[in-house]
């Protein structure tokens, strides 16, 4: 089985009907859900010179999940049904031995 976290951008103020959508999409896949996840709030880009606020015309991140699937194939098009007009970003994870 492989990990994959899902990335989530844009931001929505949370109605009903997109809350509802976002539930029955995730009911689609809950048996692979391995973390939920979070939203995120702000976020910062730091290097070892600064700290700096990421705006949102920078397009952020807005929050994660993680879900394990026995592959690649298996995971993508829960990512293509996802509700966010934006999509998501998935990145595969793999264990350093």
């Amino acid at each position: 089985m492989t990990k994959y976290v899902m990335i989530y951008y844009g931001h929505e103020d949370p109605q009903e009907d997109t809350m509802d959508l976002w539930g029955k999409w995730f009911a689609s896949f809950e048996e692979k859900i391995v973390d939920w996840g979070n939203p995120f709030s702000k976020g910062f880009e730091i290097t070892s010179n600064q700290t700096s606020p990421i705006k949102p015309e920078d397009y952020p991140a807005t929050g994660y999940s993680v879900i394990e699937t026995e592959t690649f194939a298996e995971a993508e098009p829960i990512a293509k049904h996802c509700p966010s007009p934006e999509g998501l970003r998935l990145y595969e994870t793999f264990i350093i031995e």
